[in-house]
C-alpha cells in the first residue's frame, strides 16, 4: 500500500509555521491521492489555514479528544508540565482514528518533509522503520500498561507510522482495562513515574503491540531518513522543495525538529549522518 487514498494526519502548533508549507507541499508531491489532516489549537486554526493549501483539512484539536487539553495534561505530569503539550500531541495523534472513523490512516510528524514516496504496507505486512534513537523509559512504560515486555529491540521512532485503527482501539481499550481510569490517556498518565521528561512514545507502544500480537502484520525496515534537517538548512525562509530534494538527496524524508538547546557534539553527529547518508 502506497501513500495514495490514506488519510494523513499531522498534528501541530505554531513552532512549525516555518515548515509547514513545505511539508504540506511535499506531501501534496509524494502523496497526491492522500487526505490530508491538520490538527491544531483552536486558537491557531486561522494561521494554519493561510498556509495550507484548499485541499487541506485544519481540524480544531478540542474535537479530536473532546473534554481534553493541554492544561488537563500538564496537571498530571508535576515537576514536567512543561511538557504537557507533547504528550498531548500524542494523544491527539493516538485518537485520530476514532475521530475520522477510518480503517487505516498515517500519523506523519509535522515537522517532516517526504522527499520521495515509499510503501507503508507491503505484502500485507505493515513496514515499521527503525531508528538508532532508543530511549528505555519508553519501553518500560510499554511493560507496565500491558504488563508484557515489548519484543522489538531498536526503537520505532522515525517521524511516521502507518495505524491500522482496529488494532489501534484494541489497544487503547486494554490500556484503558488494565487501569482504574476510565479513559486510556489517563491509563498512560497514571503509569508514568515522572522521572524524566520523556517517558512514552506512541510510535514504541503502537509498533511493539503490533509486533507482539500481529507478527504476521509486522515487518522490520529500513528507510533512510534524516532527523537534523535545521542543523544543515537553519534557516527555510525561501528555500523550495526542489532545493530541500537536492540538498538531501538520497533521503526519503528529513525532518527540522526544533531544539531549544544545541551542542557541538550533536551538530558533529548531524553532518557525520547527513555526509555519510546512512539515516535514522
Amino acid at each position: 500500500m502506497t501513500n495514495s487514498s490514506l488519510p494523513f494526519v499531522l498534528v501541530a502548533e505554531n513552532s512549525v509555521i516555518g515548515t509547514i508549507s513545505l511539508v504540506l507541499q511535499s506531501l501534496a508531491k509524494y502523496a497526491p491521492f492522500a487526505s490530508i489532516y491538520l490538527v491544531v489549537p483552536d486558537s491557531q486554526v486561522n494561521e494554519f489555514q493561510a498556509h495550507a493549501s484548499a485541499d487541506v483539512v485544519v481540524v480544531n484539536e478540542s474535537i479530536v479528544m473532546p473534554g481534553w487539553s493541554v492544561e488537563r495534561v500538564g496537571r498530571r505530569l508535576g515537576v514536567y508540565s512543561w511538557r504537557a503539550g507533547w504528550y498531548y500531541q500524542q494523544f491527539l495523534k493516538l485518537s485520530f482514528g476514532n475521530f475520522l472513523e477510518c480503517e487505516n490512516y498515517v500519523i506523519w510528524d509535522a515537522d517532516t518533509v517526504m522527499l520521495q514516496e515509499f510503501d507503508f504496507v507491503l505484502d500485507g505486512r505493515v513496514q515499521m522503520n527503525s531508528s538508532v534513537r532508543f530511549n528505555k523509559p519508553y519501553f518500560d512504560t510499554y511493560q507496565k500498561l500491558f504488563n508484557e515486555f515489548p519484543p522489538v529491540k531498536k526503537s520505532l521512532i522515525s517521524q511516521f507510522m502507518f495505524i491500522d485503527t482496529a488494532i489501534l482501539s484494541e489497544m487503547l481499550a486494554k490500556i484503558r482495562n488494565n487501569s482504574s481510569s476510565s479513559h486510556w490517556a489517563d491509563g498512560v498518565l497514571d503509569q508514568l513515574p515522572l522521572s524524566s521528561p520523556s517517558e512514552f512514545s506512541e510510535y514504541e507502544v503502537y509498533g511493539n503491540y503490533m509486533a507482539l500480537h500481529y507478527p504476521d502484520k509486522f515487518e522490520m525496515t529500513r528507510i533512510n531518513w534524516f532527523l537534523y534537517g535545521s542543523e544543515i538548512l537553519p534557516e527555510l525562509r525561501g528555500v523550495d522543495l526542489e532545493t530541500l530534494e537536492s540538498v538531501f538527496e538520497g533521503f526519503s524524508c528529513v525532518a527540522f525538529e526544533r531544539h531549544h538547546r544545541k551542542s557541538v557534539l550533536k551538530k558533529i553527529y548531524a553532518y557525520f549522518v547527513y555526509y555519510l547518508r546512512i539515516g535514522g
